[in-house]
């Protein structure tokens, strides 16, 4: 029988959202780490068949009674053109009690052990028989990695986005937020394998962990930083959703640049990000639809 035994700091309570203002040079810094420390407990209770469920309230919508897939499409949905869902209030009401704080991940409780994970097949779409138990069980435990690996993410882009310096086409913001992916994903894989985490290059086992090539690698990388920092950065206020988040500061982007001015006012996304957003309507409007 092995027993674990937790002990907590005093920052336990502290969510990794909040900023450090007593560390006006990196008040993001304990937040972040935090995060870090989150993604390495999370592969350390997958690793013994642990599925956290109740990461962020943000993915669990009451009123539709359809929580937010990651993988909907192996998750026995009737339609297969079905979107993974919505989660609303991600930068507010929604995270406001997460997981995730200083010390690491927060809730050792809310869990579902592997081979009876029922969490994300209740949905109210959802087929009452998709595959074969073992198979089932599998794409479920996928799933809660890819929406835990997710929340961390989100988590922190909620810390970043009152900075004017968090935005897409910032250089600095894409190249830390690159560097974050792969702290995430290797805190996280660290902590599922343990010892037994290969002791080649970190960025070369996440080649192979992805089945990518270094050039395919880097693509994806890159393209998953911008478009991160494209959805999550500060958008304007609802009450005035025609106004910039920010007053423009000096630098090579502007805060006239974000998905909710570009759909306000041309009817698009950023062309360069997503130059088929042109070819097909789109009526959405912000804050209306968001």
């Amino acid at each position: 029988m092995h027993v674990y035994r937790y002990s907590a700091s005093t920052e336990y309570n502290v969510y990794a959202h909040r900023a450090d203002h007593s560390q006006p040079f990196n008040p993001c810094h304990k937040g972040e780490q935090g995060l870090l420390s989150a993604c390495h407990d999370i592969g350390q209770f997958v690793a013994m068949g642990l599925v956290p469920t109740s990461t962020l309230p943000a993915f669990h919508d009451s009123v539709r009674g359809r929580e937010w897939l990651a993988l909907h499409g192996l998750l026995g949905y009737t339609h297969r053109t079905v979107h993974p869902g919505t989660f609303g209030g991600w930068n507010s009401v929604a995270t406001e009690h997460c997981d995730f704080g200083y010390g690491g991940f927060r809730d050792v409780g809310d869990f579902e052990a592997f081979g009876n994970i029922e969490s994300f097949m209740k949905n109210v779409d959802s087929r009452d028989v998709l595959q074969i138990p073992e198979l089932e069980q599998c794409f479920c435990l996928a799933n809660a990695v890819c929406e835990n690996l997710l929340a961390a993410h989100l988590i922190r882009a909620r810390l970043r986005q009152s900075s004017s310096e968090y935005h897409y086409k910032n250089p600095v913001a894409r190249q830390h937020n690159q560097a974050f992916i792969e702290q995430t994903l290797l805190s996280f894989l660290k902590g599922m394998y343990g010892d037994r985490m290969p002791s080649e290059h970190d960025t070369t086992f996440l080649h192979k962990q992805l089945e990518l090539d270094k050039p395919a690698y880097e693509e994806w990388l890159s393209r998953t930083a911008v478009e991160i920092l494209y959805w999550t950065a500060k958008q304007p206020d609802p009450e005035s959703p025609n106004r910039a988040p920010f007053e423009n500061t000096c630098g090579p982007y502007s805060h006239e640049d974000g998905y909710a001015l570009h759909l306000n006012r041309t009817g698009r996304l950023d062309p360069e990000l997503y130059p088929e957003s042109g070819e097909h309507e789109n009526n959405s409007i912000y804050p209306e639809h968001f």
